[in-house]
């Protein structure tokens, strides 16, 4: 549809019509969900529809309704600010990462904890699940990507070619291919289950904060830059 959900520093979760100049409900404030208290650093819409997450600096994930704009659930056994958060495909669990260098894996109807990973060194900054759900790839400052074992938490892979920061990462349509950003300057694209390099794009000339397939995965896109020269770009490129 023509929805689009925003997070940010002011605390708020806001909900647009992606339509020129309108914003759904107008400017009513049911519009706005304010249930975190502090910033809010991700925000993820259940692919069964219906309900979105949202975590922040209060070191909460909090499910809700849009609709109503209630709280349905929180998820309160992270240890620092949430930066990183994402449904299983089939909407029924959710992996969250952040500041405590852990991804707490957890079922988003009852809040209970499935699973905790913890084998990065940084906060986790990015995280994605394959699109048949038996695995979750988590990047870091720590330079490195993990893909591993949703229900075990066993690693499969590792990706250490980035020579800085990992901002963003995303599973191909098919699950064969990864793509990540890095404060590096370069996008990646690589076998997650052999961590070998695809391609490297490195056109950017700046830091790259998010990247994301082409349903038919023929192209990438990936964005990036940074505030103080307002030097942002947003580039789409073949991967044939």
């Amino acid at each position: 549809d023509n929805t689009l959900v925003s997070g940010g520093y002011d605390g708020t979760v806001q909900i647009w019509n992606t339509s020129p100049n309108h914003k759904l409900f107008s400017s009513r404030r049911q519009s706005v969900y304010r249930g975190h208290q502090g910033a809010v650093y991700a925000v993820s819409c259940s692919p069964a529809g219906g309900v979105i997450a949202s975590a922040g600096l209060d070191k909460t994930v909090q499910i809700w309704n849009p609709t109503q704009l209630s709280k349905i659930l929180s998820y309160h056994e992270h240890k620092g600010a949430i930066f990183a958060l994402a449904w299983s495909p089939d909407g029924k669990k959710i992996a969250s990462g952040g500041e405590d260098h852990t991804v707490h894996v957890w079922n988003a109807n009852s809040g209970q904890g499935l699973l905790n990973f913890q084998k990065h060194t940084s906060a986790i900054k990015t995280l994605a699940w394959s699109p048949d759900a038996r695995y979750i790839a988590s990047g870091s400052p720590d330079k490195s990507i993990h893909v591993w074992e949703s229900k075990t938490g066993n690693i499969i892979a590792s990706y250490r070619r980035h020579t800085d920061e990992v901002t963003s990462l995303a599973w191909s349509p098919d699950g064969k291919m990864i793509v990540t950003g890095s404060h590096d300057k370069t996008v990646h694209v690589w076998d997650p289950f052999t961590a070998r390099t695809l391609m490297i794009y490195n056109e950017h000339g700046n830091i790259i904060k998010a990247v994301a397939w082409s349903p038919d995965q023929q192209q990438v896109a990936s964005g990036g830059g940074q505030e103080e020269d307002k030097s942002y770009a947003i580039k789409v490129w073949r991967m044939y």
